[in-house]
């Protein structure tokens, strides 16, 4: 069971904003996204931020990947938010950081790295900005498998403290 709590969604979406989405960027919205979209439009965590630690590992394992948040979809919380869109085009269009036909930025880590969605598998990447691959781009870290793997492994900040 998650112990992510969100707070500070944007207002809701419906179905016509993913198929004005998937028109827009020529892709499938993933269903396992779609649906976490429409229960909640965006949101962070209610604690300052959470870590992933994979199931059967402890924290001292993990790779101390934090979590800030999702992206909101066409709404924003406030007036200097970035939506998925913007991150998107910005990270996948602008700067080439990934390819925005394979990758779907959705939520931030606490440094503001975008968390990826592999458009066909649907596992989750970390777009780790701090670490460059053999060909010097940024690199996509593998972080889950699924959306909802991720989302179980997380822990708040003071219980993973405890237990490293």
């Amino acid at each position: 069971m998650s112990r992510l709590k969100l707070i500070q969604f944007a207002a809701p979406l419906n179905n016509d904003d993913f198929s004005y989405i998937e028109s827009r960027f020529n892709i499938t919205f993933p269903s396992t996204l779609r649906d976490h979209y429409l229960r909640g439009n965006g949101g962070v965590p209610d604690v300052f931020k959470m870590y992933y630690v994979p199931e059967d590992s402890s924290p001292s394992e993990a790779d101390e990947i934090t979590f800030n948040g999702f992206y909101p979809i066409k709404y924003k919380t406030r007036e200097k938010q970035e939506t998925l869109e913007e991150e998107y085009i910005e990270f996948g269009e602008h700067q080439r950081l990934f390819d925005p036909k394979k990758y779907l930025p959705f939520g931030f880590d606490v440094s503001g790295f975008p968390f990826l969605m592999d458009l066909d598998d649907q596992k989750i990447h970390l777009l780790n900005r701090d670490v460059v691959d053999d060909n010097n781009n940024e690199a996509i870290e593998f972080v889950a498998n699924s959306l909802s793997d991720f989302i179980n492994g997380m822990i708040s900040e003071d219980e993973y403290e405890d237990k490293i």
